[in-house]
């Protein structure tokens, strides 16, 4: 009996598991075929660049299936071609259907729209209102992006007042860019507020707490400004571990251990810090060793002029700059002005800048039509500063442009910038060459026609062009 009772209860106990799991996936598979759940998976795949399995997931959604959720869903991915092979225009259509249903998502991505012209005419008024439902509704991405053009006055009035209380709210929400932003205005306290330090410390260490590497740079900068150096040191650590670039170059420089020099420096670099990458190329070369092409690769991409200059004089190694025949590099006015005399030309009368005029005759490059000298006459030597050519070209298309660099290539290899995208006789443009010890420039402007320039190269290897240095600078300040 007691062995029976055991068999139905063990029988029961499986029924019961039974009913109870199939309960479960009775309920599974509704909430998967619930829209609002396909629409959320439409969004994690769309998040995870699986556009096709978004695609798939929206092929069988009927009409009755498009609630805000599923509508905000189905515009994004006709905004991008790799997921509905959509166009902004019918991301726009969607969006705002879904945002007029109270969809507080779509309201700020038809925001962005209108902010951006994306699908529709440019219009900050409608981005500030329909950033300002999305806000009230509570998503702190709009009260952040509402802010900023309280801050700035795109769309609305300028007023700091509004400013701040919608960086508040959206802050305490944990956005940490409005956290540091809000740190930031208290810094520079436009709206002339009383004892502000010690609020923008507070809500610069809110952002630090929420991951904001900036915000802990930012505190630095404070810290220095009160000749806290200990303190400013600590916040720069803190910022470099969190993987801001500035700020693990500043910590190479603290260092007196030559690995962690390194270790900071290297870090920095693959961060994309200019000077990192091209102090540490020159080391490398200096060095003996080929890793200095690997930091000019990173500095290049960073968008250094300088790097992408020294990569192409290292790809065209091979290639030498002559004035007909006679080598640029280390060319003398006697040298230059005895050697050309001896081809056969002769100089026009000096001008006043002590610059010499060839005529065409005899000139080594085709269309040439006039060759100017100049040297540096505050040298004893008098070095070759540049040689220019006037060339007869009338371009009229991108195709002749190429195919005069390509007539160079013999000469000088490939350039290391692009051939221009468009010919605009009324707009200048260049293409730039670097070859060991000399850089050329094949330049048009409305003014002077077409012209090629070649002039002895620098011997600072890591100089960084100064317009680099002041775009970088531009960079830093508007992050900031």
């Amino acid at each position: 009996m007691s062995k029976c009772w055991n068999v139905c209860c063990v029988a029961v106990g499986i029924i019961i598991g039974l009913c109870v799991c199939n309960s479960a996936v009775a309920e599974d598979v509704q909430v998967e075929r619930s829209p609002d759940a396909i629409a959320e998976q439409v969004l994690l795949a769309l998040d995870a660049q699986q556009y096709a399995r978004a695609a798939e997931l929206l092929q069988d959604v009927t009409k009755k299936d498009m609630t805000p959720k599923m509508l905000y869903a189905f515009g994004w991915c006709a905004g991008l071609p790799a997921c509905m092979g959509g166009t902004p225009e019918e991301a726009f259509v969607y969006f705002k259907r879904s945002a007029a249903a109270g969809y507080a998502p779509a309201q700020k991505a038809l925001a962005i729209c209108y902010k951006n012209g994306a699908g529709v005419t440019t219009n900050y008024k409608k981005a500030a209102r329909w950033y300002l439902q999305a806000a009230e509704q509570g998503l702190k991405e709009a009260q952040f992006e509402l802010a900023a053009m309280f801050c700035s006055g795109s769309g609305v009035p300028r007023d700091y007042e509004l400013c701040r209380n919608w960086l508040e709210k959206s802050a305490k929400q944990g956005h940490a860019a409005a956290a540091r932003v809000l740190g930031r205005m208290y810094t520079v306290n436009p709206a002339g507020w009383k004892d502000t330090k010690n609020l923008a410390k507070t809500w610069y260490k809110k952002s630090y707490y929420l991951g904001d590497m900036k915000a802990a740079y930012a505190l630095a900068q404070i810290y220095l400004l009160e000749d806290k150096a200990d303190d400013a040191k600590e916040w720069i650590r803190e910022a470099a571990k969190l993987g801001h670039a500035e700020a693990q170059w500043n910590m190479a420089g603290f260092s007196t251990d030559p690995e962690k020099v390194y270790e900071w420096a290297d870090k920095a670099a693959r961060n994309g810090h200019m000077e990192a990458s091209l102090a540490l190329a020159e080391y490398f070369k200096r060095a003996g060793s080929d890793k200095d092409k690997e930091y000019l690769r990173i500095a290049a991409k960073a968008g250094s002029k300088t790097a992408r200059k020294q990569l192409c004089r290292l790809r065209n190694a091979d290639k030498r700059c002559t004035l007909l025949g006679l080598d640029v590099k280390g060319a003398t006015r006697d040298t230059v002005v005895g050697y050309l005399k001896e081809k056969g030309l002769e100089s026009a009368p000096v001008t006043l800048d002590g610059m010499l005029r060839y005529g065409s005759q005899k000139l080594e490059l085709e269309k040439a039509t006039c060759m100017r000298l100049w040297f540096n006459y505050e040298q004893a030597e008098k070095p070759l500063m540049k040689v220019q050519y006037e060339l007869a070209y009338a371009f009229s298309s991108v195709q002749e442009v190429a195919t005069v660099i390509k007539s160079l290539e013999p000469r000088f290899g490939a350039p290391y910038n692009h051939t221009p995208f468009r010919i605009n006789p009324r707009k200048p443009w260049a293409v730039f060459w670097a070859i060991p010890d000399v850089d050329i420039t094949l330049a048009y402007t409305p003014e002077k026609g077409v012209l090629l320039t070649m002039k002895p190269a620098e011997d600072v290897y890591s100089a960084i062009d100064s317009e680099e240095l002041e775009n970088a600078e531009h960079t830093a300040m508007h992050v900031e």
